[in-house]
């Protein structure tokens, strides 16, 4: 009996260090697809950036999280980045604002895209699942929100 519960543990501990090793590993890829941003980021923006993502994944943000129509995590994250230096770029205000954030992060949300600024910190929304409109768009539209946001 002992024997068996003994067992049954080590099978739980393999199969939990397995599945923390694989998160692990995409949260290291999502890093990459940021840090693959942050000079960009930095140059555009006028600031000095940490990227992180915050939360768990579950998948390879390189992949689809669903069978539906919708996109990667990274590359919703990257066109998400985009956005925001092109915002920076276009209008001087947006760029003054976002030269005090320090760090950028991203996290799961719903819907489309989405930004917010709180004190140094700059936090990105993305939904893999979500079907409404092309990443093309939602930068646009994301662009469009920070001008009214920081262009005060």
């Amino acid at each position: 009996m002992r024997i068996g519960v003994v067992l049954m543990m080590a099978f739980v501990w393999l199969c939990s260090s397995s599945a923390s090793a694989q998160e692990s590993e995409f949260q290291g890829k999502m890093l990459k697809i940021m840090n693959a941003k942050k000079k960009a980021f930095d140059d555009r923006c006028g600031g000095k950036v940490t990227m992180k993502w915050v939360g768990k994944l579950g998948h390879d943000p390189n992949n689809q999280e669903t069978a539906k129509k919708g996109h990667a995590l990274g590359a919703l994250v990257g066109v998400a980045l985009q956005g925001v230096m092109d915002a920076c770029q276009s209008n001087a205000p947006v760029k003054q604002a976002l030269s005090k954030v320090a760090t950028v992060e991203a996290k799961k949300g719903s819907g489309t895209i989405a930004c917010k600024v709180a004190g140094t910190t700059l936090t990105i929304l993305v939904d893999g699942a979500f079907e409404g409109s092309n990443p093309a768009g939602q930068r646009a539209a994301m662009v469009k929100k920070l001008k009214k946001d920081l262009d005060k």
